[in-house]
């Protein structure tokens, strides 16, 4: 598949789906996945079970964008036997470019 080729955009944003390989939700994609409420999503990202990032810049509404890692909720999943579609799973697995026992996996909160 060719490589898109973009002048602007958000730079931070197309760094991080190039860091996983495009492989993020939104929150909304993320509550849908897991069978759970955004707010609960939110949770989930402030207390640190799942990764939740954000843009550095804010508009009238708050942040710009949030997006969630799959392979997070994938884990998620695992972790506490809730389901998770199979095809989610390996997508996520295969674009997994990172490994994230040695990178600076902290969110931009």
């Amino acid at each position: 598949m060719p490589k898109a080729e973009r002048e602007g955009g958000d730079p931070e944003l197309h760094a991080l789906f190039e860091r996983f390989s495009a492989q993020l939700v939104s929150p909304g994609g993320a509550a849908a996945l897991l069978g759970l409420s955004r707010k609960t999503i939110y949770t989930l990202g402030q207390r640190g079970r799942i990764r939740v990032f954000h843009s550095a810049e804010k508009d009238r509404w708050g942040v710009k964008w949030a997006y969630i890692p799959v392979i997070d909720l994938a884990r998620y999943a695992d972790e506490v036997g809730r389901p998770f579609p199979e095809y989610d799973r390996r997508l996520a697995e295969a674009g997994l470019r990172e490994d994230l026992t040695g990178s600076d996996d902290s969110p931009t909160v």
